[in-house]
């Protein structure tokens, strides 16, 4: 049984196929066949070296592989770039920079 193709895509799943591939190798050393017996011990072996792996990246390097499994949507760059842009800013010039209207919540007048 070759699971070295799956293995190879671990990095690239989310969490929720992640512990359905894990709960299905466990399976399979648990009560499988000898052949998957040994297939779902390469699979945990691989799962725990990409824990150790992970655990040592960089805050970078999570951030990175956060927003490529599930990019930002348009919205969210802006406001983003807006934090990044503007530390230390209220939420009212934050507002302003995203060109929001916050007179609704002050109940004045924007005439």
């Amino acid at each position: 049984m070759n699971v070295d193709p799956l293995i190879a895509s671990l990095p690239a799943k989310s969490d929720k196929e992640r512990r359905t591939i894990r709960a299905r190798a466990e399976d399979w050393v648990a009560d499988g066949s000898p052949e998957q017996q040994e297939a779902g011990s390469k699979v945990l072996d691989a799962f725990a070296q990409l824990q150790e792996r992970e655990a040592r990246d960089s805050l970078e390097a999570r951030v990175e592989r956060a927003f490529s499994a599930m990019p930002p949507s348009d919205h969210e760059v802006r406001l983003l770039k807006v934090l990044l842009d503007y530390p230390g800013k209220t939420n009212r010039e934050l507002s302003r920079e995203l060109g929001w209207d916050d007179t609704a919540s002050t109940g004045t007048s924007a005439l």
